[in-house]
């Protein structure tokens, strides 16, 4: 049955449900496998804070991505979503400039 046959937002199961760490490193590995690029997501805290580059029509862009600090934040040695850090986040944004 799909989330919207259900007859009010009360009535049906709590989706989406966390599956902690084995949930992130199945959907990472997933991503990998078909060849889909992840970006704000890792199996540390380094590796969702990585700057995805893309290089279209010869413009170089650099894609960063953070999550509202929640439970499924990444710590570095746990994997998760890049947690939204203004401090932090501006310096990705000063250094991505330096590939672009």
């Amino acid at each position: 049955m799909s989330i919207y046959q259900y007859p009010s937002p009360m009535a049906r199961p709590q989706w989406p449900r966390d599956f902690g760490e084995y949930g992130i490193k199945e959907t990472l590995s997933l991503c990998a496998k078909h060849d889909i690029d992840v970006i704000g997501a890792g199996v540390s805290l380094p590796d969702a804070q990585k700057i995805y580059y893309r290089t279209i029509k010869q413009r170089c862009l650099a894609i960063i991505n953070a999550a509202k600090n929640e439970f499924a934040n990444a710590t570095e040695s746990r994997g998760g979503a890049n947690p939204l850090n203004i401090i932090t986040l501006l310096s990705y944004i000063r250094g991505s400039r330096k590939h672009l």
